[in-house]
């Protein structure tokens, strides 16, 4: 398995359209194959921070992705 951490720092005031972007990358990412996990958690020390989680089968999995 292959795991990857992304971090995204967004503006003051753009929290809703910044969870509006990662959802439509949630959804299409998720049914891509190989994919075992994707999901965000928002950061509860800087509330200006998203963190991506994402499991990968293969090393090809996240090759494709790419």
């Amino acid at each position: 398995m292959i795991y990857l951490l992304a971090y995204y720092k967004f503006r003051i005031g753009n929290l809703e359209e910044s969870m509006e972007v990662a959802r439509v990358m949630i959804v299409t990412t998720r049914n891509e194959f190989g994919r075992l996990l994707y999901d965000l958690n928002l950061s509860m020390t800087d509330l200006r921070s998203m963190i991506f989680v994402d499991v990968w089968e293969t090393r090809e999995a996240l090759a494709a992705h790419f």
